[in-house]
């Protein structure tokens, strides 16, 4: 839940010391608790709420206290407390379901998306006739989400992986369990296994819920109200692309690709103050320690990516992330799609129409760069798309400083005349 304050190889006072020992006592039993007892979080809440009210309320707090409460309010402890007691009692009531529910009997029943829903209500309803299910649909695999009560819900679905690469622990499944502190990828609450056939393993997945909905939701809602109002949803775009470039990069490290990206797979976490987003559909991850790999080892969308991802029966794993990345900006930027056009049979290309009102504007015309620069064939490291966005957002901070100092504007880091459709 929380990072204890270092202590070592700092020249700290004494008494400074004493109360990164007092607040990290507190902070290491809430990580304890938070794993195996969360109802006891909240007499622990209370001792982090007086230990606030006797160092920086009194006026005593040094530095390093003040700044891990500004960077930690009650208020946001108190959410993730809550959450996490939530999440408890989610866990245990999903556990008594799934020791008392046939859920075998609801993959050999399965006829298809449409007859999910159904299957998943009559056995919950044999348990408690409360609990309500709604399709939240899915085009092959299909979601419901399951309402316990007032406020506690999940989801379910089928988890489908290849028997082999299951067996052999690099199966998407596996890749998700070996990255277990990549906040991007939560675990789910309860994994069934309900079949396998040798070729393939399915399993009946118990998730949390996001209400907060994806990236497509997200920004369809936004655009609703732009036509209503002046929103420039640009900005929104640029700090969500850092968030998902960070995401890659953490598992690029581990030789971890993800191969999927696109809005409707982008969720928002359950509060709002993270900073990070939530990977939907796990299917897109895959191991390999080079750059191309099998196209058939390949779970991917093709309206978000162009034919120059293959190498006759191979995919560039770092092309293809860069594409679906550019794509899934462009997007959240305009409400569409690029048009794909025939080069030569079977080969094409996304044709983007930059002359949109959303990309005359800085942060427009700035994304317009950089979705031509994450279609390059040139391979550029991860650290560069981060670099550019960091760089705008300077050159933005510094125009508005000499504007209010009624300076010369600073010159943006595109050329307008240079912006064109293609």
């Amino acid at each position: 839940m929380f990072n204890l304050l270092p202590t070592k190889g700092l020249s700290y006072s004494r008494t400074t010391k004493q109360q990164i020992k007092s607040l990290n006592k507190i902070l290491k039993a809430m990580n304890e608790c938070a794993l195996n007892q969360p109802e006891q979080l909240t007499p622990l809440y209370q001792k982090l709420v007086a230990f606030h009210r006797k160092k920086v309320g009194g006026g005593s707090a040094k530095q390093p206290i003040k700044n891990w409460f500004a960077a930690h309010p009650l208020f946001q402890i108190d959410r993730v407390i809550q959450q996490t007691i939530k999440e408890k009692t989610i866990i245990t009531s999903i556990n008594e379901l799934s020791e008392q529910a046939d859920m075998i009997a609801i993959y050999r029943r399965y006829e298809g998306k449409d007859s999910f829903r159904t299957l998943i209500e009559q056995q919950l309803h044999e348990i408690d006739e409360g609990i309500e299910v709604v399709n939240l649909g899915g085009s092959n695999n299909p979601v419901v989400r399951v309402k316990l009560d007032k406020d506690r819900f999940f989801i379910m679905r089928f988890l489908r992986v290849g028997s082999q690469e299951d067996s052999a622990g690099i199966s998407p499944r596996c890749l998700r369990d070996s990255l277990q502190n990549v906040d991007e990828l939560p675990m789910p609450y309860l994994l069934t296994p309900v079949e396998d056939d040798r070729q393939e393993v399915t399993y009946l997945e118990f998730s949390p819920y996001y209400e907060r909905g994806s990236l497509a939701d997200h920004f369809k809602k936004l655009r609703e109200q732009k036509d209503k109002k002046s929103i420039d949803t640009n900005q929104l775009v640029l700090i969500y692309a850092q968030k998902i470039i960070a995401f890659l990069r953490k598992i690029n490290l581990q030789n971890i690709w993800y191969t999927d990206l696109k809005p409707e797979n982008i969720l928002l976490p359950m509060l709002a103050n993270e900073d990070y987003v939530v990977i939907n559909d796990i299917k897109g991850l895959i191991l390999s320690p080079n750059n191309k790999i099998r196209r058939n080892r390949v779970s991917m969308t093709p309206a978000y990516y162009q034919s120059s991802v293959y190498d006759d029966k191979d995919v560039h794993l770092d092309r293809l992330q860069r594409q679906t990345l550019a794509n899934t900006l462009y997007e959240l930027a305009c409400g569409k799609l690029p048009i794909p056009e025939i080069t030569h049979q079977p080969d094409w290309k996304n044709r983007y129409n930059f002359d949109q009102p959303c990309f005359k504007n800085p942060e427009g015309l700035f994304l317009v760069q950089l979705i031509r620069e994450l279609n390059k064939s040139q391979a550029f490291p991860l650290t560069h798309f981060t670099s550019m966005i960091e760089d705008f957002e300077d050159a933005q901070i510094r125009s508005f400083l000499q504007r209010a100092e009624g300076e010369k504007p600073f010159i943006g880091l595109d050329d307008s005349s240079s912006m064109s459709t293609w």
